[in-house]
């Protein structure tokens, strides 16, 4: 009996002991020798001229650095108290910070139609339910997701009228329906900070935010005085091509979304604040109860076992762990900021370069970024050390947390096990945030389609990641890698999200939309229309002649139509309101159609009344008609389902 008790005390011993270790903090030299390895490779295998960093632990920084150059221009080194970088998207955990201060000061309610605090704007009755502060902040709004022309050098000095503004607040979802990547939202949401309070977003956040918190080196906007301590904008494909480029200026409906600018010593202040109690009591920016709020992850969760959505803060789970924070990319930066509460630990890195990120949607742009793309080398550093930093960052300092990730209840599992898999999952799956009303991101979503099946009650098959096995309601794992699908059936449609983040969600749509049926059959059928030029040759004449001629004008008339659409129309629609110029297009594409339609009637004439001849050769001729006139059909059917789609 001694020797079992022996034993025993041995093992809760070790058990002890190995649980201590575990918590231990990481060593800050540990931690700085780990970014100095993984920043170092990603600078050579990108060309990134510069990083910038803060890591936090148990209230104190412990590592704040700076890496390569502030601006190859001038060579000067990148300095993480001085220095200011753009942070992208991280500006929405501030948004949403100022939007429960008006919760705090009585001015806004989340609950409340957004409408009441927007001056002079108004979003439309597009649906009966109104958009409130509480959608846009657990990113459930609904708004259309294209942000091109929001941000650029005009608006350096322009600013959007009303009309534009409204042109914008296009809805295309019911609100709460889903969450989906929402910029306009955000932009929005600033707009209504202002209207409650009085005072402009930029002072907003200054006063209320960065003052208190004394975050000296931050800012909204590009600000001239504030120019000197700027990062440069870098854009780079390769290690031997990085270039400079012009920062970005943001509207109005967009500062909100993305327009801060700080530093890695300043951020390291605003980690503290999130991680720390006494740092909260010493700066009072919210009440207990909103910072309760701003913290609380169950204000959207898509599944059970998912990670959440507090107020723009983002959950994740990674390799086990549970994290949250939020990231931000524009031309020229590109940033992070990951905390992991049980652990006591956080940081937050951003670079000053990256590839060149598309801000306007429009042909020529999608030409330019096509041939300035990375290498597939750089793209392959750039994935691994960057997008793959918080894992390998929690895996080597932060312990495994046992009550993560999120526990089903019975309630929730009886739920979820009565929705029929077979009948609601299979289909056409596409990126939420593709959804949009811009013909450009309607052909690219059509591009970016991919097919899941259920070959099981128990399983998924992804035409891209392949088989899931269903080991919770709901909730699929891969059976080779850590990732995780959950099921997220509503009352119309059907999404798919990661069981790893809250947002990048895709949508079912029906088997029919997949690329190879909606996007291959119309250069085919383009290319068809271009073979009947053999009949305009000076040894061909009569009706064959001037089908092939009527053909290729139908086709012309369609193609350029198209073209014109995908590098002008928004830029007429959403920025200047002219809408003359766009229904002059779409009549010339109703009159290529009609050409088309023209060209398969006389085909179909012609062929009926024998005007091919005999023989071989009229076997031959009566196919290539025939498959003239189905290439001129397929063109108007597609035609069609696009502008619907």
């Amino acid at each position: 009996m001694m020797r079992v008790l022996v034993v025993l005390c041995a093992v809760v011993f070790g058990a002890a002991l190995s649980h201590q270790s575990q918590a231990q903090p990481a060593s800050p030299t540990d931690i700085e020798a780990f970014f100095d390895d993984t920043i170092s490779a990603l600078m050579e295998g990108t060309g990134i001229p510069g990083v910038t960093l803060s890591v936090v632990q148990n209230g104190e920084v412990v590592v704040l650095k700076g890496y390569g150059v502030a601006d190859i221009k001038t060579g000067e080194p990148l300095d993480p108290e001085k220095t200011a970088v753009r942070i992208g998207s991280i500006t929405k955990p501030l948004t949403a910070i100022a939007a429960l201060q008006q919760v705090d000061a009585g001015t806004l309610d989340l609950d409340a139609d957004i409408n009441q605090y927007l001056f002079p704007y108004q979003v439309p009755d597009t649906y009966a339910e109104p958009v409130t502060a509480h959608h846009i902040l657990t990113h459930q709004s609904g708004f259309d997701v294209d942000i091109s022309y929001l941000f650029g050098p005009r608006f350096e000095t322009e600013k959007l009228g009303a009309e534009e503004v409204e042109r914008r607040l296009i809805r295309i979802r019911r609100p709460g329906e889903v969450a989906s990547y929402d910029n306009l939202g955000f932009g929005v949401l600033g707009l209504a900070i202002e209207g409650a309070s009085g005072r402009s977003y930029e002072k907003v956040v200054e006063e209320d935010i960065f003052r208190p918190l004394g975050m000296t080196g931050s800012y909204i906007g590009l600000p001239p005085e504030r120019a000197a301590d700027l990062a440069g904008c870098h854009l780079w494909s390769s290690p031997d091509k990085v270039w400079s480029c012009r920062h970005d200026a943001f509207s109005d409906l967009s500062k909100s979304a993305g327009a801060a600018v700080s530093t890695a010593s300043d951020m390291a202040k605003l980690m503290l604040w999130l991680l720390d109690e006494s740092n909260r009591e010493s700066a009072a920016v919210l009440s207990p109860e909103s910072f309760a709020d701003l913290n609380n992850f169950d204000n959207y969760r898509h599944h059970p076992m998912s990670p959440g959505i507090s107020r723009a803060l983002m959950e994740y789970n990674i390799s086990g762990r549970r994290g949250y924070g939020h990231n931000g990319g524009l031309n020229g930066f590109m940033s992070d900021m990951s905390l992991f509460p049980h652990a006591d630990i956080g940081f937050f890195v951003s670079l000053s370069g990256t590839p060149d990120i598309m801000a306007n949607l429009r042909l020529s742009d999608l030409v330019g970024q096509a041939q300035r793309a990375p290498t597939p080398e750089a793209v392959k550093v750039l994935q691994e050390k960057f997008n793959g930093l918080k894992k390998a960052f929690a895996e080597e300092f932060v312990p495994e947390f046992s009550a993560w990730p999120p526990k089903m209840s019975g309630a929730d599992a009886a739920k979820l096990e009565s929705i029929d898999i077979q009948n609601r999952v299979p289909g056409i799956y596409r990126g939420l945030r593709n959804t949009t009303t811009t013909f450009l991101v309607k052909l690219a979503s059509g591009a970016q389609g991919y097919a899941i099946t259920t070959p099981s009650d128990n399983s998924l098959l992804s035409s891209v990641s392949g088989l899931s096995r269903e080991t919770a309601p709901l909730y699929f794992e891969h059976e080779e890698n850590e990732t995780a699908r959950v099921i997220v059936p509503m009352d119309k449609n059907t999404y798919v999200f990661s069981a790893n983040a809250p947002v990048g969600g895709m949508q079912r749509h029906p088997s029919y939309t997949s690329p190879t049926l909606t996007l291959l059959p119309a250069p085919i059928a383009l290319l068809i229309l271009l073979s009947g030029v053999v009949y305009l040759l000076p040894r061909f004449a009569g009706d064959r002649r001037r089908i092939a001629g009527f053909g290729l004008l139908g086709a012309a008339l369609v193609l350029s139509v198209v073209l014109l659409e995908l590098e002008y129309a928004t830029w007429f629609e959403l920025v200047k309101g002219n809408s003359l110029i766009p229904m002059l297009w779409r009549l010339s594409l109703v009159l290529g159609l009609a050409v088309l339609l023209m060209t398969t009637s006389r085909i179909i004439k012609v062929w009926r009344g024998h005007g091919y001849g005999t023989g071989w050769r009229s076997v031959v001729q009566k196919g290539h008609g025939a498959l003239i006139a189905a290439s001129c059909l397929t063109v108007v059917c597609l035609s069609a389902y696009w502008a619907a789609a």
